[in-house]
């Protein structure tokens, strides 16, 4: 099975889509153009990156009228969520994926759809 299906199974397809895209990103980008890459709303884009900001994972900085995003790649989380969502680890399961800081970002991961998760061998 595909990586990214499984991750849209258990998560909601619109919230993967704006991580992986978010996570592709190497400098600053705007919430418009992730919404535009990705195919979902704005105002879901927005709320998806506020969460992220809150995790820690995006620096929201605004400039003038504008309003731009920078993903912080020295974040303890980043490196677990690029693990998880485009493998750039190739250890996931020594990372710790039940962090508050995660659970904030998908409500509904529990431990079962983890477990499920790593025996389909996602790595």
């Amino acid at each position: 099975m595909d990586k990214l299906k499984l991750l849209s199974d258990i998560f909601d397809k619109k919230t993967v889509d704006v991580i992986v895209k978010i996570l592709s990103k190497e400098d600053i980008f705007y919430l418009r153009d992730i919404s535009r890459e990705s195919g979902v709303s704005l105002a879901t884009t927005y709320r998806i990156a506020q969460k992220l900001v809150k995790i820690g994972l995006v620096k929201k900085d605004s400039l003038d009228k504008f309003t731009y995003y920078k993903i912080q790649k020295n974040s303890p989380v980043h490196d677990e969520l690029a693990a998880l969502f485009i493998g750039k680890k190739t250890d996931i399961y020594n990372t710790s994926c039940f962090t508050p800081k995660m659970r904030l970002l998908c409500p509904s991961l529990r431990k079962k759809n983890l477990t499920r998760l790593m025996r389909c061998g996602i790595n």
